[in-house]
């Protein structure tokens, strides 16, 4: 049994320093502070036009090493069968970081989302650049803030300032660690996750226990 207990304690050890270690999609939550809601009111923000004429670019400072995603809130005028593309462009230094390209067809009047293997970056700011060749009826909407609520960037309309910011999210590969340290937090709510530990937990020990009594049998 004392064995079993040795066991037990080591394998408990290496769970909680796995599940602190492990990378999961985190989220910026500073970002969520004073932007409108993502449900569309639009007494609580505005829509700003995108086209090939005027490119949007939101700035912002990243809370962590290794960005994965971004979410947008788009809307289009037209509910038929949109024609063009829209076009993503993270970069950091001038330099192009991840690139994401989709039909306008694919935009929902919502919230969407734009995923890519996590690309380290330095914790300097970033730019999101954001355009559509869709024009006239198929032209795409962006949703935004009536003024500059998120102090860490602020939009630029063919590089010159605006005194808003859009309605955007980034996310990170982060470990719980560092959203315990940071101001990141988990995408989802970690109740599921850590309803999972005890499962774990009780699988271990019997892993534990059979190793236990096996030793035993050999070793007497």
């Amino acid at each position: 049994m004392r064995r079993t207990i040795i066991f037990f304690i080591l394998i408990n050890i290496i769970l909680s320093i796995a599940l602190f270690a492990f990378p999961l999609k985190a989220i910026d939550i500073s970002q969520l502070k004073g932007l409108p809601p993502w449900k569309h009111r639009i007494r609580d923000g505005k829509y700003i036009i995108l086209s090939n004429k005027k490119k949007i670019t939101q700035t912002f400072i990243p809370k962590a090493d290794n960005i994965c995603g971004v979410a947008l809130f788009f809307t289009s005028r037209a509910s038929r069968t949109l024609k063009g593309k829209v076009f993503l462009t993270l970069k950091q230094d001038g330099q192009a970081i991840a690139i994401k390209s989709i039909n306008s067809v694919s935009i929902k009047n919502r919230i969407n989302y734009f995923y890519w293997p996590a690309k380290r970056i330095k914790r300097k700011p970033l730019s999101l650049e954001v355009n559509s060749n869709a024009e006239g009826s198929n032209c795409v909407f962006l949703w935004a803030s009536l003024k500059n609520v998120y102090k860490n960037g602020l939009v630029y309309q063919n590089s010159q300032k605006r005194g808003i910011d859009l309605v955007f999210q980034t996310y990170y590969q982060a470990s719980l660690l560092k959203m315990l340290t940071g101001k990141i937090g988990p995408k989802q709510p970690l109740i599921k996750f850590i309803y999972t530990i005890p499962l774990f937990e009780l699988l271990f020990f019997a892993i534990a226990l059979v190793l236990n009594n096996i030793l035993a049998i050999k070793f007497g």
